[in-house]
């Protein structure tokens, strides 16, 4: 990195060490990190961009933001390859070197309104905070698909009127939920979702995750009204985080596009989805 593009990042950005509250291995490959905020006014579904443990790696890794407060940050952070499964070897008191927030996040602004939260995998994430932080006066649903192992359900039931869980493999570590979940194995959050929108008259969806079920959420709700407000964030392989290196440039139609980092990661689905 230049000098110039080192400074570029320096005064646009703000880069800090947060120290480490907890860190726990909540599944196999998913690690939860806890920092302490004392430096950040964060907006619900934003990101950091996270340096990582080992210091040969250059590249940050872009990682949502899943709970925070004036004094926390929770990350939720999937062990993929090398630069993420370096966070395994942190401890508690250490510290994380992360720069954000960064991107625009959702638009929460609704009341008195039917909301539906979609994710996918580790796209769940960033929808608890934006379930916590939902005026009370709406109706929230949560559908929520996991490949093995389903977690943070307990968080979304706190706010949801109904939780449905889909689970694509039985593992050996199956589990039983009570009150306003229900859990269904070898499904996918888009599993009889038409007939569910039409008769809980859902009115705004929020989605985050593998960007083929996003799409056919889409499809679905623009299928039964229009008029359904419609919001995606969008998961993209990333560098900068700031738009400057382009790595996250997503073709819209031949002649638009949007840089994920920079312009979202939060897209109205017509913006997207076209």
């Amino acid at each position: 990195m230049n000098m110039s593009f080192a400074l570029f990042f320096k005064q646009a950005m703000k880069i800090e060490n947060c120290e480490i509250l907890t860190i726990n291995l909540i599944e196999k490959d998913i690690l939860e990190i806890c920092v302490k905020n004392e430096f950040f006014n964060i907006k619900v579904g934003q990101f950091f961009n996270i340096k990582p443990a080992n210091d040969s790696m250059i590249l940050r890794r872009p990682i949502s933001v899943n709970k925070f407060d004036e004094e926390k940050i929770n990350f939720i952070i999937k062990l993929e390859g090398d630069g993420t499964k370096s966070f395994l070897s942190k401890k508690v008191g250490e510290f994380l070197d992360i720069m954000g927030p960064l991107g625009n996040g959702f638009s929460n602004l609704y009341k008195n309104k039917k909301i539906l939260l979609i994710g996918g995998g580790v796209g769940n994430a960033p929808l608890v905070q934006l379930g916590i932080d939902i005026d009370k006066s709406c109706e929230i649903f949560s559908k929520l698909g996991f490949l093995e192992n389903a977690y943070q359900i307990e968080e979304f039931s706190n706010f949801s009127k109904s939780v449905d869980v889909y689970v694509e493999k039985k593992s050996d570590k199956e589990k039983k939920y009570n009150g306003n979940v229900s859990l269904l194995y070898g499904e996918y959050p888009t599993y009889e979702l038409k007939k569910f929108i039409e008769d809980k008259n859902i009115e705004v969806i929020y989605t985050c995750g593998p960007e083929i079920m996003m799409r056919s959420v889409y499809n679905i709700a623009k299928e039964i009204d229009g008029n359904i407000e419609f919001y995606a964030s969008l998961e993209e392989r990333m560098a900068c985080g700031v738009g400057a290196c382009l790595c996250c440039t997503k073709k819209i139609t031949e002649e638009t596009s949007v840089c994920v980092c920079k312009d979202g990661p939060v897209f109205k689905g017509e913006e997207v989805f076209i």
